[in-house]
């Protein structure tokens, strides 16, 4: 098995294989995966057989290739679907390594659900959006815990250090700001690991509309004012939908909150009174919300930038637009009316 390796390096170095033909982890987390699948059908003993083969070739692999600048992987893998064919059922996901994409919440560290923080508490690795993440939350990681900020890494790298806990059988939370599903980016990773065949799960967090909401005591749907909230935000480096342009959303003159647009609040402005709002509608800028530096402003659409400058936010705000926010000129909720009926209560007078 040495010769085949050696004899592979050599088609490498001569040009008889190309780069993009050898693989690392990711790859070899494949072939061992696809190689289990193929033989599990013919029975365990050619299972077995199967994997001792490959696995042969791995340690032959690691062998020649921890002399060398080139990454490989132990068997990890190999070993636990030894394990499913001995046990004769799959291994429980609790007993192996797991991705946990978790909603750190908008700032403050307590506002982070209790399986989020019971799952920061026994990760192996975490990654962080240092970005954005309140470091306060890597409080609750145990002392060896391996924490990596993923705003100095690539979506490659990210991956690979996923790819190297779950083949060493570690707990991994990956730690985004707000609710993961918002702006989290998170899509992306998780058909990378879907492709690899890695399990992951999700643990909801609180987005910043909904802690601006607390903060302000505020209610997005209230009767006869709104019964609907947008989230959007402005185009940047990433596009938006020409169909879910500002002025387009605007044009429903409901609730609305604004995400990652704090550096064109002049435009904002514009745009939102193009679409239909008056330039005296009510809005709130709301810096860092659930932090210790937390900053909340009434203002009007008219007013945003004004108040942004006079205030120095710059980034990090979010930006609510609707005459919800006057919390007056509503009506009533009808489900706690004393004339309506539902299963829990009949109406006390007609």
């Amino acid at each position: 098995e040495i010769a085949t390796v050696l004899k592979s390096l050599k088609m490498l170095v001569t040009g008889q294989v190309s780069a993009n033909e050898i693989s690392g982890p990711v790859g070899i987390v494949t072939v061992i995966g696809d190689t289990y699948t193929s033989a599990k059908s013919s029975g365990a003993t050619v299972t077995i057989l199967s994997l001792i083969n490959l696995a042969i070739m791995l340690s032959a692999n690691l062998g020649v290739m921890n002399l060398l600048p080139i990454p490989a992987l132990d068997g990890g893998r190999i070993f636990l679907y030894l394990i499913e064919i001995i046990i004769g059922k799959p291994i429980p996901k609790d007993k192996e390594g797991m991705i946990h994409f978790v909603g750190a919440g908008c700032g403050a560290p307590d506002l982070i659900t209790v399986r989020g923080m019971h799952l920061l508490e026994k990760a192996d690795v975490i990654i962080y959006a240092g970005s954005l993440v309140n470091p306060k939350l890597l409080d609750y990681a145990k002392a060896d815990c391996q924490v990596y900020n993923s705003a100095v890494m690539t979506l490659e790298e990210v991956l690979a250090v996923m790819v190297e806990a779950e083949q060493e059988g570690k707990d991994v939370v990956r730690l985004h700001t707000g609710e993961p599903s918002i702006y989290g980016a998170v899509q992306e990773q998780m058909q990378e690991l879907d492709a690899k065949k890695i399990a992951y799960d999700s643990t909801p967090g609180v987005s910043a509309c909904f802690g601006a909401a607390a903060a302000m005591n505020l209610e997005y749907t209230l009767p006869d004012i709104s019964q609907s909230l947008i989230i959007t935000r402005m185009e940047g480096r990433t596009a938006v939908p020409e169909k879910e342009s500002i002025e387009a959303f605007a044009a429903h003159q409901c609730s609305m909150a604004i995400y990652l647009s704090t550096g064109m609040l002049e435009k904002l402005s514009e745009r939102l009174i193009k679409g239909g709002y008056s330039k005296d509608t009510t809005a709130a800028l709301a810096y860092k919300v659930s932090w210790p530096e937390e900053e909340i402003y009434i203002c009007t659409v008219e007013t945003l930038a004004q108040t942004a400058a006079e205030h120095g936010i710059t980034k990090t705000a979010l930006v609510l637009v609707g005459d919800v926010i006057n919390k007056s000129g509503y009506s009533k909720s009808r489900l706690y009316a004393e004339d309506f009926s539902t299963e829990f209560r009949a109406a006390k007078k007609s």
